[in-house]
């Protein structure tokens, strides 16, 4: 059975230090329809198998970002670089704001592999917190959460927050560079709220 997944993925990513604020990057994508790499500065992954397509999982429809994958499909990976090995961040923290919505939710089964975004440093070796979907505890509703450790559902954190499937969602994802941990707000851009879930790499 698919899974689908539509997100406006990564649309805001800030960054904080020492009090200052920045907008490093905002995406419309008002794309044309099709794959998402190759379109601004979206690229395909390094750690994608080299047999699965981009263009069949990670596409753009009407300005949103469709995400499709099965339980027994490995998650490959569209990603934007946005620091090179000379200028990553050292301090302070990034967030990323974007808009979710689940139209189906993915299985429980600890090999389904729910990750859809990650914080990594700029070769893409250093994993900062990948963020993941899974089944909620009621009929027609999923979880959000986030894992330190791999993409695999067994390793993930899950908020046990119920969310409706068909709604949007804001969700915030804030990486402290200083602790290495990564935590999850849903509907708040503000990260003096408590958020849903956390994790430490």
């Amino acid at each position: 059975m698919k899974k689908i997944l539509y997100i406006s993925l990564a649309s805001l990513l800030l960054s904080t230090a020492q009090g200052a604020s920045a907008v490093l990057v905002s995406d419309t994508f008002d794309y044309s329809n099709g794959p998402l790499a190759g379109n601004g500065n979206w690229d395909r992954g390094v750690n994608s198998p080299a047999a699965d397509n981009p263009s069949d999982y990670i596409t753009v429809e009407n300005n949103q970002v469709k995400f499709d994958w099965t339980t027994e499909t490995p998650i490959n990976n569209v990603v934007r670089n946005l620091w090179s090995s000379d200028d990553q961040l050292t301090t302070g923290s990034a967030f990323a704001i974007f808009d979710i919505t689940v139209t189906l939710a993915p299985s429980v089964e600890t090999n389904v592999r729910p990750g859809f975004l990650s914080f990594a440093n700029s070769d893409g070796a250093a994993q900062r917190g990948y963020v993941g979907i899974q089944a909620g505890s009621e009929s027609d509703t999923f979880q959000l959460g986030v894992s330190a450790a791999s993409q695999l559902g067994s390793n993930f954190d899950f908020s046990n927050l119920d969310l409706s499937l068909n709604t949007s969602y804001t969700i915030m994802i804030g990486h402290d560079i200083g602790s290495s941990t990564t935590s999850l707000w849903i509907d708040t851009t503000n990260p003096s709220m408590t958020p849903v879930a956390t994790s430490t790499s």
